[in-house]
């Protein structure tokens, strides 16, 4: 079968010539994949050698006070899920590959799911200086995330597409922009979001046809936490949060009845050899997905390594965004084709929207500060409607 997961295993630098370009290869040159021969003063990635302290305990010999370096950085960049679709191969690998014009200053080992930690500790890696950079997807932190989450509600159509949210995101995360769940939520972590690549919608596929609200009632439905669990409840099933690389065999088994996932990265993980039916007429919800970069790192690279890294992560971000957008509508368009998975418009969709509406509240009560939260749904709202398309070609 396809691949559904990397086992665990660091990409190499051939690996990533797969699907990161051949410039990548040289992006990755001198990597040595165990944080030795640092670029420290005295070569073990301790430091800069100028007395400024510690390396973030990756070797990377960067110092973890804020001091600009002038050596040459290596950082580890965490992963999750199967090696291949768009949010790798155009996010992650594109980011590595337009790094090359810094080759001489940056270079990059990128490790497979799991190899450094669980997705949902991503965040808590990022502050213990476990890994550089990390893969984020916010509905898997309820704990850390929790009005990160809030980007994740169903919206109105005109806005669902990545070209839309990603730009819109980055107005809230991105410290460039003084956004609000930088200054409020990641900076207590000291992790620096970049990279914006928000998911198209979310869509239910199943194994049994569902044409209205009474068919879910009862199932049990994978989701990826956060909003979209919540989204089941008050449809009538009931939500289990998995992992993305438990879902294949969870379906398999029979322990769901379906799926909360888009669409655009179902085919990494074989769904139509597990599921039948797929909607297409309702938002189900986003995933809130980008990196984030340890803030102590970022700041002991100096002014030019700074600026190749912004500019590889905007060049990254519109070129994914583009390929997530264009994945969604082939893979729906390949499987009603070859009848693989059959497409379904739910009836009564107002039904589900209504849903989508009351959520909100929901989610707004469950927050600790009540304030905070209608502040974000206000930027983020503000953000979707002067963002429409905005990394439109």
């Amino acid at each position: 079968m396809p691949q559904r997961s990397s086992g665990g295993k660091k990409l190499n630098r051939r690996k990533v010539l797969k699907y990161g370009g051949a410039s990548s290869l040289v992006a990755l040159a001198g990597c040595t994949g165990n944080g030795d021969g640092g670029n420290g003063g005295n070569g073990n990635g301790n430091g800069n050698g100028n007395g400024n302290g510690n390396g973030n305990g990756n070797g990377n010999g960067n110092g973890n006070g804020g001091q600009e370096s002038e050596d040459p950085v290596n950082l580890d960049l965490t992963f999750a899920g199967p090696f291949g679709p768009p949010e790798t191969t155009e996010a992650a690998g594109y980011f590595i590959d337009q790094l090359t014009e810094a080759r001489d200053e940056i270079s990059i080992d990128l490790y497979g799911a799991t190899e450094l930690g669980p997705t949902d500790e991503h965040i808590n890696m990022i502050q213990q200086g476990t890994a550089d950079i990390a893969w984020v997807v916010a509905s898997y932190m309820d704990d850390q995330l929790p009005y990160t989450q809030g980007t994740g509600l169903p919206i109105d159509p005109e806005y669902d597409d990545s070209i839309t949210t990603s730009p819109a995101a980055r107005e809230l995360l991105s410290p460039l922009e003084d956004g609000i769940l930088w200054e409020g939520e990641h900076s207590q972590y000291n992790a620096r979001p970049f990279l914006m690549n928000y998911d198209p919608p979310a869509a239910l596929f199943t194994k049994e046809k569902v044409t209205s609200m009474e068919d879910i009632e009862g199932m049990t439905i994978r989701t990826s936490g956060g909003v979209m669990s919540t989204f089941i409840e008050m449809a009538g099933g009931n939500p289990t949060q998995l992992a993305s690389g438990d879902v294949y065999s969870a379906a398999e088994r029979g322990t769901v009845d379906g799926l909360i996932f888009p669409p655009y990265i179902a085919h990494s993980y074989d769904f139509q050899e597990v599921t039948s039916y797929v909607t297409t007429n309702v938002n189900l919800g986003i995933t809130p997905v980008y990196y984030i970069i340890n803030e102590d790192t970022y700041q002991s690279m100096n002014e030019n390594q700074k600026e190749a890294f912004e500019e590889a992560a905007m060049e990254a971000e519109i070129n994914a965004a583009h390929a997530k957008d264009a994945q969604h509508v082939e893979n729906l368009e390949t499987w009603e084709e070859e009848d693989l998975i059959e497409p379904v418009e739910l009836e009564d969709p107002e039904e589900w929207e209504a849903i989508g509406e009351d959520i909100q509240g929901v989610w707004m009560s469950r927050q600790q500060d009540s304030s905070m939260a209608g502040d974000m749904l206000e930027d983020w709202n503000n953000g979707l409607e002067s963002n429409v398309r905005a990394y439109e070609e």
